[in-house]
């Protein structure tokens, strides 16, 4: 049973004659799993935008799969407030809602220090390489603007810590946590030269870290992921069908 449905009214179709969803279904494993994967990244990705409606025989014709599976990927999905459904209007992608923002910014702030930290003590070579690695390509997309493959090195750049750390499994929840915020970054990277500022501001958290000033390092975490925070109010400007308070 769907519950806690937010009511708003609903907006523009999605895509309409091009394929969108990217999802090639290996009948070895749950179809819904994979489904549901591929929407909420379609989701995050702005390939399905705020309000864009989502049928289900939109999602079956792209997949290739039944009614079932992308009923509980739908059922998943809402849930997570990245889905909306409107009784006798259809399903539609939720807005960018500022609450889980701001919820979201909060949980993965609290859990990216306390892996930092962590990682402190637990530092070695092999993952100091394994960061400078992942740096390197990170800084070479800044300059390309390959936004899609940015956020992904943006993302296994932060997950070097809590590997280090050993504590790979509190990714999960952050990655849970901050699906509103990945919509926003989404937006935000492509602007006045933000993504070269992400991996500068990257490689000052790297330093720091290895030249083991915690708090130096601890600090510059704590601005780098407060920069989008600072970026609301603009992007909102910008897209304000894609926001609801």
């Amino acid at each position: 049973m769907v519950t806690s449905i937010t009511m708003i009214r609903p907006g523009p179709a999605g895509p309409a004659g091009e394929p969108w969803l990217g999802l090639a279904v290996d009948r070895r494993r749950n179809v819904a799993d994979q489904v549901c994967q591929a929407l909420r990244e379609a989701i995050l990705e702005l390939r399905l935008p705020p309000r864009a409606l989502v049928s289900e025989n939109m999602v079956c014709r792209e997949a290739g799969v039944s009614r079932t599976p992308v009923r509980n990927a739908i059922v998943r999905l809402v849930e997570e407030e990245l889905l909306d459904v409107f009784p006798q209007q259809g399903t539609y992608v939720a807005p960018i809602k500022l609450g889980k923002v701001q919820d979201g910014h909060f949980i993965r702030k609290a859990l990216e220090v306390a892996i930092l930290e962590k990682a402190a003590g637990a530092w070695t070579a092999a993952a100091s390489a394994e960061a400078h690695a992942v740096l390197a390509e990170h800084e070479a997309l800044g300059s390309q603007g390959d936004v899609q493959d940015f956020m992904r090195l943006d993302v296994m750049f932060h997950q070097c810590f809590a590997r280090a750390a050993g504590a790979e499994g509190v990714w999960r929840p952050i990655q849970h946590a901050k699906a509103h915020l990945d919509r926003l970054h989404r937006l935000g990277f492509p602007q006045n030269d933000r993504m070269k500022a992400v991996a500068a501001e990257h490689r000052a958290i790297l330093e720091a870290f290895e030249a083991k000033d915690l708090p130096l390092a601890r600090r510059r975490l704590i601005q780098h992921l407060d920069v989008i925070i600072g970026m609301l109010d603009e992007l909102r400007r910008q897209h304000p069908g894609y926001f609801a308070d």
